[in-house]
């Protein structure tokens, strides 16, 4: 029974993510259509843009690689849970086989679910035994907006992060939605970066367009310019994945 009710939660777990990234996806590209018609962008850089997101959805929904059930983070995530909560669920995956929950003391249940945990989760090579294979995460996509009120102020929003932003109004990029973005660090001086491999420099035509932190117009040659404090916790909640940030930027 409680496999059943486990493979019933696994399944609205799966149709739930499915209905994220479809509904993040829609809203982008409604974004993007918007600048096209606004006459901000063109219709062949419109078209590019939506064919690139259209292309990250197909890749986190539908990767190349045939993904096994445990591998699916919306189904480590219900295991995690039943764990948590003492549930005897019984895990196998090639040669692993995995007792969650179901402990007979207090002193017995933090070790199994450390055990799942560590075996499930990124890093586990650090604890899991020998016999053990470890699971790639799925590809995490992250959106960033920025709103330009000003020549030269305006506002950068992050999954509920809200932090002012700058940048230099003799060189500022176009307006639109910049996709295949990657957190970084910049090879002059090492700052923590956001690469914008799309986005050129008006004076040089060069592409070094970075988002980084900064504290007024005078921080940026170029680039957008972040509050620091909050720029930090924007780049610690993004996992370092080449091309997994779309940047959309719009005036106001």
């Amino acid at each position: 029974q409680m496999n059943e009710i486990v493979g019933g939660l696994v399944s609205k777990a799966v149709d739930a993510a499915a209905a994220y990234y479809t509904s993040g996806a829609s809203s982008i590209k409604g974004a993007i259509s918007k600048d096209a018609a606004a006459g901000r962008i063109s219709k062949e850089q419109a078209q590019s843009s939506i064919s690139k997101v259209n292309d990250l959805l197909t890749e986190t929904l539908l990767p190349g690689k045939a993904q096994a059930v445990l591998e699916n983070p919306d189904v480590s995530a219900v295991l995690n849970n039943a764990a948590m909560k003492g549930a005897p669920v019984t895990v196998r995956k090639g040669d692993t086989e995995i007792d969650v929950g179901g402990s007979q003391s207090e002193q017995a249940a933090p070790a199994k679910r450390s055990w799942w945990s560590r075996l499930f989760m990124p890093n586990a090579e650090a604890a899991a035994p020998t016999n053990s294979r470890s699971v790639s995460p799925t590809k995490k996509s992250y959106f960033i907006e920025i709103q330009r009120r000003t020549s030269d102020t305006g506002t950068l929003i992050f999954e509920g992060i809200r932090a002012t932003c700058w940048w230099d109004p003799t060189n500022r990029i176009e307006a639109g939605t910049y996709t295949g973005c990657s957190k970084t660090k910049m090879a002059k001086n090492k700052h923590k970066a956001i690469y914008m491999p799309d986005a050129k420099s008006k004076k040089t035509g060069a592409n070094e367009i970075f988002i980084h932190h900064g504290s007024d117009p005078g921080s940026s040659w170029g680039c957008i310019a972040v509050e620091k404090e909050k720029f930090q916790k924007i780049w610690d909640s993004i996992e370092p994945v080449n091309g997994n940030i779309t940047v959309h930027i719009k005036d106001l």
